[in-house]
C-alpha cells in the first residue's frame, strides 16, 4: 500500500495513543494526518478524500457513526479488551467495535490474549514500536525500569512505588516514570524519598520518545 494513498486519523489528543499515533506519522508520512474530535472535519476530509485508504490509530465511537461514509478502513486497536471498571463511553465503544469489526479491512492488534480478535479473519497481529524492546543503553548497571504514558490511578503505579521501597530493589534497580498525569501528594513525597526513581510528570513531546526509550 503506498504511503501518499493514506490519510491516517487520531482522536487522542494527550497520552502513550496521542504519541504513538504522532510517531506513526513521521515515520509513515501519509498523505494527510488528521489529530481531531470534530466529526464535522472529519466528514469533510473522508468526502473530500473519498479515494484515499484511512486508517485510525485508535479505536472510538465516532467510527461508527461515520460508517456509512467509510470504505474498508484499517484500525489500529489498542483497547483489546475491557480493563476492570470501565467508564460506559468505554463499555459503548468497545462493543461497537464488536458488533462492527467486519466492516475494517484490517484490524491491527498488538496483543494476543483477546480470543475474539485472535480468531478474526482480518487481525493481525503486529509488535508495536517499543512493546518488545528491553535492551538498556546506558552505563549503569541497575536494571532500569520504565513507566511510559499517560498516569492513572487504574495503572497501579503506587503498587510499583511501593515495590521500589524494599532496600534491595531501590539499590539495584532504577525506575524511570514519565508521562503527564495526576499524582497525590502522598506518592510524590514517596518518590522524592527514593534516589532510584526519576520523574518527568508531563506530556511527553515526540522528540523525547527515543530518549525515553534508550534508557
Amino acid at each position: 500500500m503506498k504511503k501518499n494513498n493514506l490519510i491516517l486519523i487520531n482522536f487522542s489528543r494527550r497520552g502513550g495513543i496521542h504519541t504513538f499515533a504522532n510517531i506513526l506519522n513521521n515515520q509513515l508520512k501519509p498523505f494527510l494526518f488528521i489529530n481531531t474530535n470534530n466529526i464535522f472535519m472529519l466528514v469533510y476530509y473522508i468526502l473530500k478524500y473519498n479515494t484515499k485508504k484511512i486508517v485510525f490509530c485508535n479505536n472510538n465511537y465516532k467510527i461508527y457513526l461515520l460508517r456509512i461514509l467509510l470504505k474498508k478502513p484499517i484500525l489500529i486497536m489498542h483497547d483489546h479488551k475491557l480493563r476492570i471498571c470501565p467508564k460506559l463511553l468505554e463499555r459503548v465503544t468497545f462493543y461497537l467495535f464488536i458488533l462492527n469489526s467486519k466492516m475494517f479491512d484490517k484490524i491491527i492488534i498488538h496483543n494476543n490474549d483477546n480470543k475474539f480478535l485472535k480468531k478474526h479473519k482480518n487481525s493481525i497481529f503486529v509488535e508495536m514500536p517499543f512493546h518488545s524492546q528491553t535492551e538498556s543503553l546506558l552505563s549503569s548497571s541497575k536494571i532500569k525500569i520504565l513507566f511510559y504514558g499517560r498516569i492513572e490511578f487504574y495503572k497501579n503505579l503506587h503498587h510499583l512505588i511501593t515495590v521500589f521501597e524494599d532496600s534491595f530493589i531501590n539499590s539495584n534497580f532504577e525506575l524511570y516514570i514519565f508521562g503527564a498525569g495526576k499524582l497525590s501528594s502522598n506518592l510524590l513525597q514517596r518518590i522524592e524519598n527514593l534516589n532510584s526513581i526519576f520523574l518527568l510528570n508531563t506530556f511527553i513531546p515526540s522528540f523525547l520518545v527515543d530518549y525515553a526509550f534508550s534508557i
